[in-house]
């Protein structure tokens, strides 16, 4: 992952795209590009070839598809998250199940989102991930949590969530950064921050991707307020 700048993250100076469709692989090296254009970006289009890449230079961000040649899914994306710990990881995929979606948030997962995903919304992924936050679209989290594997001792709420909370989550299903949620409620994003630390401690989480999975699980929001 980049080294903080003056306290703030850099922006990705390595990116790796892993699909194996061309057209998928050059809008999304684009996309980065215009996004960072001072980026190194390098493409492959199978797992093998994946690694291959990750161990042969620094990476800060690799965007991969979930469903490559070569690739046994699950295992195969644990098992990069576990070589590569500090790369920024990012999955998107057509096929994903919310269970193995959640199972890999946990696992240090940075993000995944749906291939049919709008430039508008990938934007605000791709921010998200680079200011150290992780995300995952409302549609696929709803009832992630019923079936995953993480101990449920978020099954009631110690405390009432006050509007502002509320506000918090489903901006958090959104995939909306500080700066836009901060114009939204009025306050500075250090304000905001602080606010997430304090939701994030009433719901038992340490994510906005656990926040929303755990909020979507308790009935506070629902599949239609997120991307």
């Amino acid at each position: 992952m980049p080294e903080a700048v003056h306290g703030r993250r850099a922006p990705p100076s390595s990116i790796i795209i892993a699909d194996e469709v061309p057209f998928v692989c050059e809008f999304l090296s684009d996309f980065c590009r215009k996004k960072w254009p001072q980026a190194k970006i390098r493409k492959c289009s199978n797992f093998d070839a994946t690694l291959t890449l990750l161990g042969s230079a620094p990476t800060d961000l690799l965007i991969v598809d979930y469903d490559m040649p070569s690739a046994n899914a699950r295992d195969s994306i644990t098992l990069l998250l576990g070589r590569h710990a500090k790369v920024d990881t990012i999955v998107h995929s057509r096929s994903i199940s919310a269970s193995d979606a959640a199972f890999l948030l946990h696992k240090g997962l940075a993000a995944c989102f749906p291939k049919d995903m709008d430039a508008s919304a990938l934007g605000h992924v791709l921010d998200l991930v680079a200011m150290g936050e992780t995300y995952a679209p409302a549609r696929l989290l709803a009832g992630a949590y019923d079936a995953a594997p993480f101990p449920q001792e978020n099954a009631a709420l110690d405390m009432e969530l006050s509007p502002r909370d509320m506000v918090l989550l489903s901006e958090f299903s959104k995939g909306m950064p500080n700066k836009k949620i901060a114009e939204i409620l009025r306050l500075s994003e250090s304000m905001v921050k602080q606010a997430a630390r304090a939701l994030f401690q009433k719901l038992g989480v340490r994510t906005r991707a656990h926040a929303v999975a755990i909020a979507f699980q308790k009935g506070l929001i629902g599949a239609g307020d997120g991307p």
